[in-house]
Formats: C-alpha cells, sequence, structure tokens
C-alpha cells in the first residue's frame, strides 16, 4: 500500500521515515476499533441522519462513558492512520481537513439536538466527558443520575 501512495503521491511527500509511517497502522487499527464498539454500544440507537427517534435513550455505557463522540473521535483516528501511513500532506488535509470541517459544523447541532432532548442529564453528562477525548480528570463513573 505505502508503495502505491507513493507512487500517486510521492510529490507531497512529508519526508516522514518509514518506521514513523508504520505507526499508522496501529493507530488505523485503533481507530476501527473504537469505531466498531461505538456502533455496538449504540445499537438501535445510531442513525446515519442527524434526529432522535421517539425511543431514543441516552448511551453512556463506556466509550461513551468517557467521550461523548467516540466515532469522530474513531473517524480522526482513522483519518491520522491514513495521513501517517501516505506520509502525504494531501492526503491530510483531504481526510483529516475535511472531515474535521464536516464535524465543525456537525458536532455543535447534534450538541444542541442531545441538550434540547435530555435537558439537565445531558448537560451533567457533558460536564463529565470530554467531547473527542476523554478528560483526565473529574470525569465521575460515568453514570447519569436519574432526570
Amino acid at each position: 500500500m505505502l508503495a502505491v501512495i507513493d507512487n500517486w503521491f510521492g510529490w507531497s511527500s512529508l519526508g516522514m521515515p518509514t518506521r514513523v509511517r508504520w505507526l499508522g497502522a496501529p493507530c488505523g487499527l485503533a481507530g476501527l476499533a473504537l469505531l466498531y464498539w461505538s456502533h455496538r454500544t449504540l445499537d438501535i440507537n445510531y442513525d446515519g441522519t442527524l434526529h432522535l427517534r421517539e425511543a431514543h435513550e441516552l448511551v453512556t455505557a463506556p466509550p461513551y462513558a468517557w467521550i461523548r463522540h467516540p466515532m469522530y473521535a474513531a473517524l480522526h483516528g482513522i483519518a491520522l492512520a491514513v495521513t501517517l501511513m501516505s506520509d502525504s500532506l494531501v492526503l491530510g488535509v483531504v481526510w483529516v481537513g475535511g472531515l474535521s470541517l464536516v464535524l465543525i459544523r456537525r458536532v455543535p447541532r447534534e450538541e444542541t439536538l442531545m441538550t434540547e432532548r435530555f435537558g439537565p442529564a445531558y448537560r451533567a453528562y457533558q460536564a463529565r466527558t470530554g467531547l473527542l477525548v476523554p478528560r483526565l480528570c473529574g470525569h465521575g463513573s460515568g453514570q447519569i443520575p436519574n432526570a
């Protein structure tokens, strides 16, 4: 894969050593694992479109106990993996930059929707969890008190 990418995008090389580029493989695998875990945890609450169903529940089981948007964190991990493995400025800008632009618009709308639906319970959840990475301290037990 690295040889093909070098041939196609070699002109935009960042000049990273091969051993650094190979760090993209575990990063990508971790991103894929987190994406799978997030989907499994959401179960029937997952929908690719931005809306809540009548029976939608606030999911706070891991990984959501630590991160409010682990799927987006996983996608960033995968994008970082592609950037590292390809050593390409172009692929990095397209993957990481493009994803970031989409999420800059989507995440605030999603946060507003969840706050409107779950009110104080979601605000308490926001206070103890990180947006895309876990908070280093004060994230509590990961459980939402009854609202």
